[in-house]
């Protein structure tokens, strides 16, 4: 009979399990189809992890196969020519004047290169050059320059007298004679387009010519033409070279590498269509403007592949590129930065280098020196150099060996995620928790190691993320569904006790109940009291459920908030809290915590406010009061009935302080021992020094400013809004001196001044202007201890 009644418990168990983890498998599969950007960040931040992977693996083999040879290098298809440090300390800070451009386009061509793409974007004409000069001074002095001894006519000279007076000629025509495709750059921002047709630029490099993709386009079933613009990234405008070097004989190329939402580059478009045109990307530009055969691929007619899903691959006589729909393809990154041989600019112009570093390659000039270098952001490198980012896509091409991400697998990753799920439910269903999290780190482990290996092996992505998602979320759901089941008797009672005491102490009393007693402890706490201003008036505006639903919405967020930064909830007083810190369990920087908490609050009663305006007709306002001290702490009451909470004198100093946020105009005031040694974005501003009533010891008290953080304004205004409140503090606190030291009118001058410009604290401004302006009148005796008596609560 018992086997019975617990096979019926199993049963009624499982069912419910199994139930739950078939829904969350549809879900985690639902979630897939969806393509939420927040998933698509981790899927990219698992992609990085395991390229890194890949990259540490294929480092170590290739050491293995080097046997430990020294000076063993990798043979590249690509190399850079740099614009570095050396090259303009030589040659003369950027911008270079165009002919040294031309004489660098030259030498790497006579080197043997097979080709030069220019990451430059050359949008302006060479100021440098003798033609612009003559502009230049004719419309800033209306002076007529004229050069002579200049040759006559091209037979006079090697050099053709147009290139002397103008650079740009010279570097036009060294780019036509030399297999070198021209940089430029596609906008995406319509409106950036409008102010661009405002200015000169836009209508001189409108004449430029940019060459498109020469391609032949297949069109699957169910495609048409049409299509690919639709599929592809669309430009608005190109932001080109000036019309004297790009021409219809000049081969060109986009610049733009196109990161991810967070700004990792991991794939980049070979192709945008811009005015119903299809342009190329600068490394496929310059690798179809190849004149070296060594490559073993025909680089000619090159043929998009289109469906109806979008762009498929791009196809040369003998190899094919796979792409997504967009077009773009997935960087199959050799390093971190500086990977790729890199030559100096400068050492090429003084002949200082070996052409072998050159030949046949595929070239890309650009720079690495400061405040020149294009920064992107790699799986493998944060500061990864764009033009190198050109020099990884021809590598990939020629080397064949690009990563892939075929139609398939996205088939494959829906039946991954679903037979994971499958698996995890019914494991959890019949097995206990060890065994299942054994199961879970193992078939994880699997998952993404079959990851790895595919983009090892097959230089295959496909995506582990769903396949461990439906996994850990069927482990930690099911689990919680198994745990609330099996506990459903001791939650109930456990939840029913904490609505009468803080989570944290019914926590102690099931961990220790030996330590659940009357008597309890004393020790340092910090206590905080917060009280709603004119509460009574305001609930007089209001009918009994309207001030129920207030108060709910405005004491749930703020105990979040106290328990969100470990305090213990005592009681709710009518519209009052208080709360303490460091009890029933130690907690490290207490008062820091308590401090951070109220402030906090503020901010958030701040937008509560508005919400309560709008749907009550009222606003709030809060008072705090903060202090610290040794207090009795534990159960307080009868055997049958008890409190957890706290009491003792300074438990009455924090209750006189938090009334005192009235008289002041302030929202919070806090004692002298609750200054914090370092809270980040508060700043202490010094109140008074009283007798609260029914004591007659004083105490300084004190107050705090919140600068904004970088969540709500932006750096420069923080940074404003912290400078302007230290002026303010330390104009008022040079004030609070003079009048402590009894130069009242010194002190009188400075809190009108504030009483009139500084508004938020104008109370508190006010309060001390009048006693300065009495003290002038009518100064104290010399038995004045600076103590303010309050006669009330």
């Amino acid at each position: 009979m018992e086997g019975l009644e617990r096979e019926g418990k199993s049963k009624k168990l499982k069912l419910p399990v199994i139930a739950s983890g078939l829904l969350i498998t549809i879900l985690t599969t639902t979630l897939y189809i969806s393509d939420i950007e927040f998933l698509r960040l981790i899927d990219n931040r698992l992609y990085d992890l395991c390229i890194k992977i890949v990259f540490t693996s294929n480092s170590n083999i290739e050491s293995l196969n080097d046997n430990g040879k020294e000076n063993s290098k990798k043979s590249y298809t690509s190399a850079i020519v740099d614009i570095d440090e050396y090259s303009l300390r030589t040659f003369g800070q950027w911008p270079w004047s165009r002919y040294h451009i031309a004489k660098l386009l030259h030498k790497i061509d006579d080197a043997g290169a097979a080709s030069v793409g220019i990451d430059i974007l050359f949008s302006e004409p060479d100021r440098t050059s003798l033609i612009e000069i003559q502009k230049a001074l004719k419309n800033e002095f209306n002076i007529d320059v004229t050069f002579s001894n200049l040759p006559a006519s091209a037979s006079d000279s090697n050099i053709d007298p147009l290139k002397l007076m103008d650079n740009d000629i010279f570097l036009a025509q060294a780019i036509n004679q030399t297999s070198s495709t021209l940089g430029y750059y596609f906008n995406f921002n319509s409106n950036s387009l409008e102010s661009r047709k405002q200015n000169f630029e836009y209508n001189n490099n409108s004449l430029s010519y940019l060459a498109p993709l020469s391609t032949n386009l297949v069109f699957e079933s169910g495609s048409k033409p049409s299509d690919i613009f639709g599929y592809l990234f669309k430009a608005v405008d190109a932001i080109s070279p000036i019309s004297v070097l790009s021409n219809k004989e000049t081969n060109t190329g986009f610049m733009n590498t196109l990161a991810d939402s967070d700004g990792f580059l991991r794939r980049t478009p070979l192709f945008i269509s811009w005015n119903e045109t299809i342009y190329p990307q600068l490394a496929l530009s310059t690798l179809l403007n190849s004149n070296d055969e060594s490559h073993k691929i025909n680089f000619s007619n090159p043929t998009i592949k289109i469906s109806s899903n979008g762009v498929e691959a791009i196809k040369f006589n003998n190899t094919s590129i796979h792409l997504d729909r967009k077009g773009s393809i997935l960087l199959n990154y050799r390093g971190p930065a500086y990977t790729f041989p890199y030559i100096s600019a400068g050492k090429i112009l003084e002949n200082d280098f070996r052409k072998e570093d050159l030949k046949g390659k595929i070239i890309f000039l650009g720079s690495s020196a400061a405040g020149l270098k294009d920064i992107r952001m790699s799986p493998l490198d944060h500061n990864f150099p764009g033009v190198e980012v050109h020099a990884t896509i021809v590598d990939n091409i020629i080397k064949g060996d690009f990563i892939l991400k075929p139609d398939w697998t996205s088939a494959l990753e829906v039946l991954l995620t679903i037979l994971c799920g499958i698996v995890a439910t019914f494991s959890i269903g019949w097995a206990g928790a060890w065994l299942i999290l054994i199961l879970t780190i193992s078939l994880s482990t699997i998952i993404f190691t079959a990851t790895v290996w595919g983009v090892i092996t097959n230089h295959i992505w496909v995506s582990p993320l769903f396949p461990l998602l439906a996994l850990m979320l069927n482990f930690s759901i099911l689990n919680l569904v198994k745990y609330g089941l099996s506990e459903k008797d001791k939650k109930f009672y456990r939840s029913a006790f904490s609505h009468y005491v803080s989570k944290s102490v019914v926590n102690q009393i099931i961990e220790s109940p030996e330590t659940f007693n009357l008597e309890g402890e004393e020790k340092e706490i910090t206590i905080f009291f917060s009280d709603i201003r004119n509460f009574t008036s305001i609930s007089e505006t209001l009918s009994p459920s309207q001030v129920s639903r207030l108060l709910h919405n405005y004491f749930t967020p703020v105990t979040r908030m106290i328990i969100d930064h470990k305090g213990t909830l005592d009681k709710f007083i009518g519209d009052a809290i208080m709360c303490f810190w460091n009890a029933p369990i130690n907690i490290e920087n207490h008062k820091e915590l308590a401090l951070n908490a109220a402030m906090k609050i503020l901010k958030t009663l701040e937008e509560l406010s508005i919400s309560f305006e709008k749907e009550y007709g009222v606003k709030i306002k809060t008072g705090i009061g903060l202090h610290s001290g040794i207090c009795r702490v534990g159960n307080m009451g009868s055997a049958e009935l008890f409190d957890y909470t706290a009491i003792g004198d300074h438990v009455n100093i924090t209750s006189r302080l938090e009334g005192l946020t009235k008289f002041y105009g302030v929202d919070i005031i806090f004692s002298e021992n609750m200054i914090p040694n370092k809270v980040e974005n508060i700043l202490v501003q010094y109140v008074d020094r009283v007798r609260v009533k029914g004591k007659t010891e004083p105490l300084n008290i004190y107050t705090a400013h919140s600068v904004k953080t970088n969540d709500d304004f932006s750096t420069s205004t923080i940074q404003i809004e912290l400078e302007n409140i230290k002026i303010e503090l330390e104009q008022y606190h040079h004030a609070i001196e003079q009048y402590k030291n009894r130069d009242f009118k010194g002190a009188f001058e400075i809190f009108s001044e504030l009483d009139e410009t500084k508004r938020g604290r104008k109370k508190l401004y006010s309060i001390y202007k009048k006693r300065a302006w009495e003290f002038m009148n009518d100064p104290p005796d010399k038995r004045w201890d600076r103590v303010f008596n309050h006669s009330s609560k």
